[in-house]
């Protein structure tokens, strides 16, 4: 509406059109303003479709998947060490690639690009995964130890104790020297040694994977988010994050469910193999993959490097954006007009120019205020919390006895809560702000890690487990939004940069 007063007002300082004309030509652009800031469907802002698709799509694709990685790591056989390396140096190497992504991104404009190549590594990355060298129901590869008896002391016959004490006294004189080993002991450590050389190589091409596909596929999350916080920005919405996210988490929550529970009735080997009860994780791989394609597809149609800075300045400098279809009626604009719009061109690019040189240098001393050291130590510690809860939670109630129906189950009733948080959170940041919605998910990080070190029957993780969305869609809108109000112009990718 501004915009359009402002070209009225402009038009009739021109003394060559008829005061009709204007009057018309002043309500058709209202008409324009007022229809193009009605455009909904179903109720949903169209502008906001994308976001919201692309979340979904991408969240999806996580949920039918990443719940779930590390227990077929477990069936690979590694040792919980070796997945706790494999999935912590992810972020680490996150936290030093997506600042340099970041850089490019902001530097050359070329943000779409970044965006479509890490979709595809992340795709390409987890389809290495399920392409891991090794055959799983390999009877040669399973090595299980011979069985030994448990008795009690009281099944020990005292006699016969004596007898056997007796025995091995004469033995030892009778034979100094050590007997040669059991031809079946010394099978069992070689076939010992091949699996051990097995689960090793294994682990070698896991790690290769992950560390090549995240130095790719890192900035791919953090330029959507980056894209959807200055969409929210240009229309003055940026508490209103946490309702586009919802989206993501409510298809993470239905896949996670859907698949977790469809995979639960397959068999990862055939009838007669000793790892028949495994569970077969492959189908998570598929939907994947076909998630993170279709979360691709919305993506690109994101509006990337933002030009409307640009834009404002173009239309405070010049009066001339209005299209006329009359070519003689653009020659009569008076000489002064086009002197002010030439001016205004070069000052535009001036300023352009100096925004593009000094805006990472602004975004890198912005780092290193101490409000935003803070912050980005709480992220620090926020991440680690939710890392070591995706990766070894299903892990350790697996060895409480946990079923995978009760994994599905969790999957449900996290993404139920953060999809709720996430409808409130524009509520909830606008009533306490987003530092006192980072206070309370940290108390519910703290409630959430005592519990799951005293439970001992697995299905009680389900009484703590709606605490997740204030620990995630909550402490995550308030960190989205905290990136929003406190981002510098032209850095603002590296400004949100984040594992």
């Amino acid at each position: 509406m501004k915009d359009t007063s402002n070209i009225a007002r402009n038009l009739k300082s021109v003394d060559f059109y008829d005061e009709t004309d204007l009057e018309k030509a002043s309500e058709k652009l209202e008409e324009m303003d007022s229809s193009g800031s009605q455009k909904h469907l179903f109720g949903i802002n169209k502008s906001y479709l994308v976001p919201k698709f692309f979340y979904f799509f991408f969240l999806s694709g996580q949920g039918s998947l990443l719940p779930y990685l590390s227990l077929f790591f477990k069936e690979l056989e590694l040792s919980a060490s070796q997945v706790g390396i494999i999935s912590g140096i992810k972020p680490y190497i996150a936290f030093i690639c997506i600042p340099l992504w970041g850089a490019l991104a902001d530097r050359y404009k070329k943000s779409r690009l970044i965006f479509v190549i890490s979709l595809l590594a992340i795709a390409a990355g987890m389809v290495a995964i399920a392409l891991v060298p090794v055959n799983l129901c390999d009877e040669q590869h399973l090595i299980t130890k011979p069985s030994r008896t448990k008795r009690n002391s009281s099944d020990w016959n005292p006699a016969y104790v004596e007898q056997l004490a007796k025995m091995t006294e004469q033995s030892f004189e009778e034979a100094p020297w050590p007997l040669p080993n059991d031809p079946s002991d010394i099978a069992f450590k070689s076939e010992d040694t091949n699996h051990k050389n097995i689960i090793t190589r294994s682990f070698v091409y896991l790690l290769m994977v992950t560390i090549l596909s995240t130095i790719f596929a890192c900035p791919g999350l953090t330029i959507a988010d980056h894209a959807t916080v200055q969409l929210l920005k240009d229309h003055e919405e940026t508490h209103t994050y946490g309702k586009q996210r919802l989206w993501g988490s409510f298809g993470y929550g239905m896949t996670a469910f859907l698949v977790g529970a469809a995979v639960s009735k397959t068999h990862l080997c055939p009838p007669g193999n000793s790892k028949r009860k495994d569970v077969n994780y492959y189908p998570c791989f598929y939907v994947h993959t076909v998630c993170i394609l279709a979360a691709l597809a919305v993506g690109v149609r994101y509006k990337f490097d933002s030009k409307k800075d640009t834009d404002s300045m173009d239309q405070k400098h010049s009066y001339t954006g209005i299209h006329l279809t009359d070519e003689d009626e653009k020659n009569s604009l008076n000489i002064d007009s086009a002197k002010t719009s030439r001016n205004s061109s070069s000052v535009i690019q001036r300023d352009k120019k100096t925004q593009h040189n000094t805006g990472v240098e602004n975004g890198l001393r912005q780092l290193v205020k101490s409000k935003h050291i803070m912050f980005f130590a709480t992220a620090f510690y926020v991440g680690i919390t939710m890392g070591l809860i995706k990766v070894f939670l299903f892990w350790h109630l697996k060895d409480l006895g946990g079923t995978q129906l009760l994994f599905s189950i969790m999957s449900a009733i996290n993404s139920t809560a953060e999809v709720l948080v996430y409808f409130l959170s524009s509520k909830l940041i606008a009533s306490i702000g987003y530092m006192r919605v980072i206070y309370l998910g940290l108390v519910c990080y703290s409630l959430r890690l005592f519990s799951y070190a005293l439970i001992r029957n697995p299905w009680y993780v389900l009484t703590v487990e709606p605490l997740s969305g204030v620990t995630t869609a909550g402490v995550w809108a308030a960190m989205m939004t905290y990136v929003g109000h406190n981002s510098v112009d032209g850095a603002s990718v590296i400004m949100q940069g984040k594992p």
